[in-house]
C-alpha cells in the first residue's frame, strides 16, 4: 500500500513544475513497464540482427564475423555499418512513426511529456541516449527508467519524451493521430 502511495505522490509532482505550475500528462496512467520495453527492444534486435546475420553472408561469406574475420583486429566496417542501421532504424521509426516494429508489436508508442507525437529531433536526442543507457548491458537505462516517476531513461529524460502503452481497450489507439498505423496514412 505503502508503494502506491509513494508512486502516486511521485507522479503528482512530476505534474508539477518548481512553480507549482501543472503540465499536462494525460497519458501517465498509460506508461509503459520496463518489462515491455525491454521485451519490443528484444523483438527489434531479433529482427535486425537476423537481417545484420544474413547481410553478413552475403557481403563476407560468414554468418557471424568472427576476431579473426574483422580486418581491422576488433573492428570491422561492416560493424560500423550495422551500427549507424540500428540508430538510422530506431531514429527513423520512432521519429516517424512513433514506434519501432517491436514497440507496434507490444503496443507501446513514445511521446512527448504532453502526450503529443514526438519530433525527429526529439527522436535523434532520445536515441543518442542509449550510447549512455547502454552502459552495463542497459543497466544505466533500467536504473535511470525505475527510479523516475514517468519511467524515463537518459534518452526519454533527455529528449522529453515518455513510453506509453496503447491497448485496444483504451481510446487512445483507436483515436485519429495517436496510432502509428493511422498517422502514417494521413500523410499519404
Amino acid at each position: 500500500m505503502k508503494n502506491v502511495e509513494i508512486e502516486e505522490t511521485a507522479v503528482q509532482s512530476a505534474k508539477s513544475d518548481l512553480d507549482g505550475n501543472a503540465h499536462q500528462l494525460p497519458h501517465v496512467d498509460n506508461l509503459a513497464s520496463i518489462w515491455k520495453r525491454a521485451l519490443a527492444q528484444m523483438i527489434d534486435f531479433t529482427i535486425l540482427g537476423s537481417t545484420f546475420v544474413v547481410v553478413t553472408y552475403l557481403v563476407r561469406g560468414v554468418w557471424l564475423l568472427m576476431p579473426g574475420d574483422h580486418l581491422w583486429i576488433i573492428f570491422d566496417p561492416i560493424c560500423g555499418v550495422f551500427l549507424v542501421a540500428i540508430f538510422a532504424y530506431f531514429i527513423g521509426m520512432e521519429g516517424r512513426f512513433g514506434s519501432t516494429l517491436g514497440k507496434l508489436a507490444t503496443r507501446l508508442r513514445v511521446v512527448d511529456e504532453k502526450g503529443q507525437s514526438i519530433s525527429m529531433s526529439q527522436s535523434v536526442k532520445r536515441n543518442l541516449g542509449r550510447l549512455v543507457d547502454g552502459i552495463g548491458i542497459y543497466a544505466v537505462g533500467v536504473r535511470m527508467a525505475r527510479e523516475s516517476p514517468l519511467r524515463q531513461r537518459y534518452g526519454d529524460k533527455t529528449a522529453k519524451t515518455v513510453v506509453i502503452h496503447v491497448g485496444l481497450s483504451q481510446g487512445t489507439s483507436k483515436s485519429k493521430g495517436h496510432n502509428p498505423i493511422d498517422r502514417h496514412r494521413q500523410t499519404l
